[in-house]
């Protein structure tokens, strides 16, 4: 994998104490119960954390929120607080995720850094179910 930064190789995160995350993130990846970084953590931290684009596939239950989420994390304590002042620059992260079991998934993992990370985090679905969008109907093209 090349080096987000431009030359250079990427290594993986092997450990948890290797990952680049503040003490508090390693607080919360240690009351998680996360013993090492499984495959798609370990390739996938250290371009988050350099803030590059990455996708990443793996199977259900790889670890792949924490992947992304862990990142997101640090960038986001790095920002200055919002206060009511400045509450319209926020949010400064937002997870789209397709379901709603995914998104009560996501807001979980979230909710095991609330004791050790200052970022808050709300979950939103849509209660209704999605109606179709009218489609506009087009007049018949007529020839002459």
């Amino acid at each position: 994998m090349r080096n987000p930064l431009g030359s250079g190789v990427v290594k993986p995160t092997r450990f948890w104490d290797e990952a680049g995350l503040p003490a508090p993130l390693l607080k919360a990846v240690a009351s998680a119960g996360y013993k090492s970084p499984t495959a798609i953590q370990m390739m996938a931290l250290p371009l988050g954390l350099a803030q590059r684009d990455t996708i990443g596939v793996a199977r259900t239950g790889s670890g792949k929120t924490a992947a992304f989420l862990l990142p997101m994390l640090v960038h986001v304590d790095k920002l200055p607080r919002l206060t009511r002042e400045t509450a319209a620059d926020g949010p400064y992260g937002l997870i789209l995720a397709p379901t709603r079991e995914l998104v009560q998934q996501i807001e979980d993992e979230v909710r095991q850094t609330d004791c050790h990370c200052p970022a808050r985090a709300l979950a939103h679905t849509r209660e209704a179910p999605i109606a179709p969008l009218p489609i506009a109907r087009l007049g018949s093209a007529q020839t002459a």
